[in-house]
């Protein structure tokens, strides 16, 4: 899979790394580094945003922008042009450029949900057809011959098909393409005609269109058609004629252009159709709308200035502007959503620093916050799943010293103490078919080992006895036959990988100047994830390897320290904890939020903010494998 980098153009700054109890050595305490000292009290930190500079998949094609939001892509006749060709310009109206320059007319542009392609229609063959522009090699391809004609593609959320209508005014059919796969089309009949203007649902489930409600060339409503069950629901049925619906990046709202109060305005309403509003009211056309990603700002064409114009406001109509005003029309604005997460949930290490820290579950939009588990005698750290998404196996020193407890997620009750022992047991992982547990512990001889447990707490042993060495923090490959570990075998930490027996030949994937923590496997089993601690300045820094220990590259570069990552379900996501929202002193510990890093396009998001600490994200997966 082809990955996208980021880089921040910031000095690196030194950071003293966190420790922990007083009692580990100065060298083992690396193991466990992330938990602050008890008798320590940070200096207050204020927050702010760092700048992020994004490099896109294809500079030739795709500019750099600081933008929340990617580019927007708009059809124009500019300059000396004689056919309609798809354009691309940033929200801030930077970054303009012409992307195709066909013999026809092309329409409705669409990113794919990678943005690494653009589905359009063009009608250079003299009707209508669907193509495809590559970003890679600028290489345009024909996709569709629909005798009909076909117009207004819309992807859906997986990027593996498109929908789309036929140019027939009275068609009453939906079609979807597999663009992998090929072949013919599958056609969905509904019962109304006119059916225009597409749009998946980021859940990829429901299709919104419009299309005559009654009379085969009467008013137009928007319809919601669901794939699986083949309801269709009337939405709008309202006089006048309603179009062009998209849906919000969350499904939860839809936005169209109507003429039911005289003018072509844009309504916004929810899902279901109800509370339809207007968010503009203008005598001009206001015409064609779509989201942004971030879900709070709309652009749409307006012809306020006597010819067609992108503008954009909010999603409650306000703070309306022109944006790239030119002499020539510019329509059918399409702007980059990103697809649905998989799976939206993370278990997470919530706390004021220094500890303790309870459980929570939160959304990956930050929207939502679940305490499952909160006490205020003990810490509660470093949560993973289990496969089927019900329960958490965590750290606690609930009784003193750090053991291995297991949660039931949904009556938020301890269902397990899984160890016992008086030396610390701490980053516990649950194996992807269920069953074991691997965790670290610092008992017996003195050193840090990697350990198994089967999940009911019995047939307890060590993987890594042998070793003169401290080994710790073990994730296990997606087919559970390996644990990729950190160990201080050879001086300072690297990253290491062995059978999931303990035997056989141990290979090691990094050698990196300073200590490498954290490795977590991709669930496709194709790249492993880390945190690295400068040698120099102490500064923590994700990087991403092959399995193999190929092609080892920093993910993110950055001023921030940047910890404890982990994969999405489908691997196309890195959460990981960072204090880069905070830019107060970075040679104190500073308070660390959850950040969503976008493999695909090389995007940061923020997921939580405020005054807590929240450290260890885990993301739920995305539906039951085994019995735990």
């Amino acid at each position: 899979m082809k990955r996208i980098f980021i880089y921040l153009p910031f000095i690196l700054l030194s950071v003293a790394g966190l420790t922990s109890c007083a009692e580990v050595s100065s060298i083992t305490a690396l193991l466990e580094e992330d938990q602050p000292e008890l008798e320590t009290t940070p200096q207050a930190q204020s927050p702010a945003q760092v700048e992020v500079v994004l490099v896109d998949p294809t500079p030739t094609a795709i500019s750099e922008s600081q933008e929340t939001n990617p580019p927007i892509l708009f059809v124009s006749k500019r300059g000396t042009s004689a056919s309609q060709d798809i354009y691309q310009i940033n929200p801030d109206g930077s970054g303009l450029v012409r992307l195709t320059n066909s013999p026809g007319d092309a329409s409705d542009p669409a990113w794919s949900p990678d943005r690494r392609m653009i589905a359009f229609a063009s009608d250079q063959t003299g009707i209508n057809q669907i193509y495809l522009l590559v970003i890679e090699d600028m290489e345009v391809r024909q996709l569709t011959d629909h005798p009909q004609g076909a117009v207004a593609p819309s992807w859906s959320p997986d990027g593996t098909q498109l929908a789309f209508t036929e140019q027939d005014p009275v068609s009453n059919a939906i079609f979807v393409l597999n663009i992998f796969e090929g072949g013919e089309p599958t056609s969905y009949t509904v019962e109304v005609s006119g059916v225009r203007s597409p749009a998946w649902t980021p859940q990829g489930d429901v299709l919104a269109f419009s299309a005559h409600s009654e009379d085969p060339l009467g008013e137009r409503d928007i319809f919601s058609f669901d794939i699986d069950s083949k309801t269709l629901v009337n939405l709008t049925n309202h006089p006048g004629n309603d179009d062009r619906p998209a849906w919000s990046p969350d499904s939860g709202r839809i936005i169209f252009q109507s003429d039911r109060d005289g003018d072509e305005n844009i309504y916004i309403m929810q899902a279901d159709g109800r509370l339809q509003t207007p968010l503009t009211d203008d005598p001009a056309s206001d015409l064609e709308p779509d989201w942004a990603r971030d879900g709070r700002t709309v652009v749409f064409s307006s012809d306020r200035e006597g010819k067609y114009d992108l503008h954009l406001m909010t999603e409650s109509g306000a703070d309306e502007r022109a944006l790239a005003v030119s002499t020539t029309d510019d329509r059918q604005a399409h702007w980059f959503v990103q697809p649905p997460l998989i799976s939206d949930e993370l278990a997470v290490a919530v706390g004021i620093s220094p500890p303790p820290y309870n459980l929570s579950v939160i959304s990956t939009s930050g929207a939502q916050k679940t305490e499952v588990l909160k006490s205020d005698e003990s810490d509660d750290t470093m949560p993973d799943w289990s496969p089927n998404g019900k329960k958490l196996v965590f750290a606690s020193n609930l009784f003193g010293n750090y053991d291995i407890y297991v949660l039931e997620v949904e009556t938020n009750e301890i269902a397990d103490q899984l160890t016992t022992h008086p030396g610390a047991d701490m980053h516990p992982a649950w194996s992807p078919q269920g069953g074991e547990i691997a965790f670290e512990s610092k008992r017996d001889d003195g050193d840090w080992d990697i350990w198994v447990i089967k999940e009911d707490g019995s047939e307890l042993r060590n993987l890594t006895a042998d070793l003169n060495s401290n080994e710790g923090n073990p994730a296990w490959s997606p087919d559970g036959k390996q644990i990729v570990f950190s160990s201080d075998r050879d001086g300072d930490f690297d990253i290491f990988v062995m059978s999931a027996e303990g035997s056989g030949e141990t290979l090691q994937l990094s050698d990196l100047p300073g200590d490498e923590y954290h490795p977590t496997w991709s669930p496709d089993g194709e790249e492993i994830v880390f945190r690295s601690t400068n040698s120099d300045s102490g500064q923590r820094q994700l990087f991403i390897m092959k399995s193999d220990g190929s092609a080892l590259s920093q993910l993110i570069v950055s001023q921030a320290n940047d910890d404890s990552p982990t994969w999405s379900p489908d691997s196309r996501w890195v959460v990981f904890a960072s204090d880069r929202a905070n830019t107060g002193n970075r040679n104190q510990p500073g308070k660390f939020d959850v950040f969503l890093y976008d493999t695909w396009t090389g995007e940061i998001f923020q997921v939580t903010q405020g005054d807590k600490d929240v450290r260890y994200p885990a993301w739920r997966p995305s539906k039951t494998n085994g019995t735990q």
